[in-house]
């Protein structure tokens, strides 16, 4: 065995020629030595110079997303995407029409029994009161045009007596053309409170056919209605409600209230009237009803 040194580092020199050496005489070179280095995983061996692999575990980790969820996720995204875009088209068309019925004068459809010149809002009919509520005669004593708005029960008085006591008493018929520009199933009614000791009638009609009543009840807060099918066109709508007696321990016509709704099939809920759809005939001998008086004691 040849030992050769060269350089001022001898000690250096000499490990290396030794080891060389002892590879070339004695067979197979010794296993390399290893150190130890810390991991994510703990202290891993690995020879000097090279970083640790990672472990089959991490790879399967909860926090790292399987292949399916990844394209779930990819399928959900883009579905969102389609659905907001959708709803963005509906929005502009939506703006459109409104932007459209708002400049255009409003006039009656083609074969509608309205006439040509029309506004928003209800006729409210006073007639003569009778306990069972029914309108005995279509002649009404008093007619005032209202805006779609909630009512009560002194819709339309004149004012308290000199003693500060209502002292009228009437049946109410609302009329009203709905507007109906896509066919389908509209339920129609009212929000009603009839409070104590003052119970009341109340039935909803379509074109004069009856499809909602209460009967002499006390309710509150009670949603009355009735369901038809409606075709494009103009429908003539009737609300008929009354107080059911005329002795109270205090009159207070002000606790029966009536709010008109509708709910069509676009609809997720029962809803006001809009301007554009609840109609009646613009004439001049119809005047605008005195404010509604809210009276509470």
């Amino acid at each position: 065995m040849l030992f050769l040194v060269v350089g001022t580092t001898p000690g250096h020199a000499f490990i290396f020629l030794l080891l060389a050496g002892a590879g070339s005489e004695s067979g197979p070179p010794p296993p390399p030595v290893l150190r130890e280095l810390p991991s994510l995983n703990g202290n891993v061996p690995v020879n000097p110079g090279e970083l640790p692999a990672p472990f089959l575990e991490n790879l399967n980790s909860r926090d790292m997303p399987r292949l399916d969820e990844v394209q779930t996720a990819q399928v959900s995204n883009e579905e969102l995407l389609r659905r907001l875009e959708k709803l963005e088209e509906e929005n502009r068309r939506l703006r459109a029409d409104q932007q459209t019925s708002g400049n255009a004068p409003r006039q009656g459809l083609p074969g509608s029994k309205l006439p040509m010149q029309v506004t928003s809002g209800w006729w409210v009919h006073l007639h003569n009161w009778n306990k069972d509520g029914k309108l005995n005669s279509p002649q009404a004593l008093k007619t005032y045009r209202y805006p779609v708005q909630p009512f009560h029960a002194a819709t339309g008085f004149r004012e308290v007596n000199w003693a500060g006591d209502w002292d009228e008493l009437y049946i109410f018929r609302h009329e009203g053309w709905l507007r109906v520009t896509e066919a389908g199933t509209y339920q129609l009614g009212a929000e009603l409170t009839c409070g104590f000791n003052h119970p009341c009638h109340f039935s909803v009609r379509v074109d004069g056919v009856e499809i909602a009543q209460l009967r002499r009840e006390n309710v509150t807060n009670q949603l009355i209605y009735g369901s038809r099918h409606l075709e494009p066109g103009d429908y003539r709508i009737e609300l008929v409600w009354s107080i059911a007696q005329n002795s109270f321990i205090k009159y207070n016509p002000g606790i029966v209230t009536m709010t008109p709704r509708i709910r069509t099939e676009r609809d997720m809920n029962f809803r006001d009237f809009a301007p554009d759809e609840l109609l009646v005939p613009d004439r001049r001998d119809v005047p605008l009803g005195p404010p509604l008086q809210w009276i509470s004691w």
